[in-house]
């Protein structure tokens, strides 16, 4: 799960290439039970790569599994908090119940190319978080919520103006409550 990079989730979770559209699904975290939310194994291995005593030999991907495989040890705990603060990300463990469900933001890929290579163009790291946290969370609230932040917020010191126009301009992002999506679904299943 993420609060800051969820158009880069959608994008690499296609499964072809000429998918037409990236989904956005948002949840209410308070819904959900906090033993279920877990730190995501990629903070962890960044976060104690070096002073963990794990063999020097071992790729970032190794480090990744061998972290993924202790997670349940955080059940319980707050790591999934500082998960988020780090890297915009957490894990959850089982399934998401209905009534955490708030709405799916629907991106037509093709009107919104450069969004969708500004969102995706990167590898999700500590260090770009860092760097580029405020304006994918800018980013994040346009899709999930339809519109951006009030001006004087993050949006004037970390959003390119010339994309906010360009996402604007283009169309093709539409935010459905669950409702309105089951309907957006019959639309595009009937033609």
């Amino acid at each position: 799960m993420s609060d800051t990079y969820p158009l880069y989730f959608a994008e690499n979770a296609r499964r072809q290439d000429n998918d037409d559209f990236a989904v956005v699904i948002s949840i209410d975290t308070a819904v959900l039970d906090e033993a279920d939310l877990l730190p995501d194994e990629d903070v962890l291995e960044q976060i104690n790569r070096g002073v963990d005593g794990l063999p020097a030999s071992w790729t970032a991907s190794e480090r990744t599994l061998h972290y993924r495989r202790l997670l349940a040890e955080y059940a319980g705990s707050e790591g999934w908090q500082e998960s988020l603060k780090l890297l915009g990300t957490c894990a959850l463990v089982g399934s998401v119940p209905p009534q955490a469900f708030v709405s799916l933001a629907v991106v037509n890929r093709q009107a919104q190319k450069k969004l969708m290579m500004w969102a995706t163009d990167f590898s999700v790291s500590l260090a770009h978080f860092r760097s580029a946290a405020d304006a994918q969370k800018v980013l994040t609230q346009r899709v999930t919520a339809g519109t951006w932040p009030t001006c004087g917020s993050a949006i004037d010191r970390s959003f390119p103006k010339w994309l906010q126009n360009d996402v604007d301009s283009h169309g093709g992002i539409d935010v459905y409550t669950l409702a309105g999506f089951r309907d957006w679904v019959g639309t595009v299943s009937s033609c």
